[in-house]
């Protein structure tokens, strides 16, 4: 059923993975732990998020570093990201808020700049679209939840959908605690 259920989803989001997790927390845990580790360990993140944001970044090792949001979109300001990306910086975290998707193409310029993944919390955003195409497709791994008060809901869950074989991998194989049979 679990196969079946991401199957569905890569389909629909136009992905060519996606891992099903217990929460988009556990899915950013995974993401972001399944980054290929280069002695970098910032994550830059919207400074208005919630705690799960915060706490998957910390999960995974990283040090959170806070960027402003836009006053007008709640979203990550590039601008400030800008400022912020240096020798440290492994991501930028980007929080789709309230489902209205970030400047992903701005974001994805400054990360190509300093060679940093784009790992998103789309955990209010399943469904949302970013110029025609559904979130999910864009960056490193998009990540989505299925809680109660979500978009769509089965009570509890997640789901991290990405285009890159060796972090969809690394996630399927964190997911069982390392487990492969």
């Amino acid at each position: 059923q679990t196969e079946r259920f991401e199957a569905a989803l890569a389909s629909l989001l136009g992905v060519p993975h996606v891992v099903a997790t217990c929460s988009c927390t556990a899915a950013l845990h995974l993401a972001l732990a399944s980054l290929e580790s280069d002695g970098r360990n910032e994550v830059i993140v919207p400074s208005l998020t919630f705690a799960a944001t915060i706490q998957a970044v910390l999960m995974a090792g990283y040090k959170p570093v806070f960027a402003e949001v836009e006053p007008e979109t709640l979203n990550l300001d590039c601008i400030d990201v800008a400022g912020l990306l240096g020798p440290q910086t492994r991501a930028i975290l980007p929080v789709h808020f309230a489902g209205q998707p970030c400047d992903l193409e701005r974001l994805r310029q400054l990360a190509a700049q300093f060679d940093v993944a784009v790992v998103a919390d789309a955990a209010h955003a399943f469904g949302s679209t970013y110029r025609e195409a559904a979130i999910g497709g864009q960056g490193a791994a998009t990540c989505f939840s299925f809680s109660s008060n979500k978009n769509i809901s089965s009570g509890e869950g997640g789901a991290l959908a990405t285009g890159s074989d060796e972090l969809a991998a690394g996630a399927r194989q964190l997911r069982f605690l390392g487990i492969s049979q």
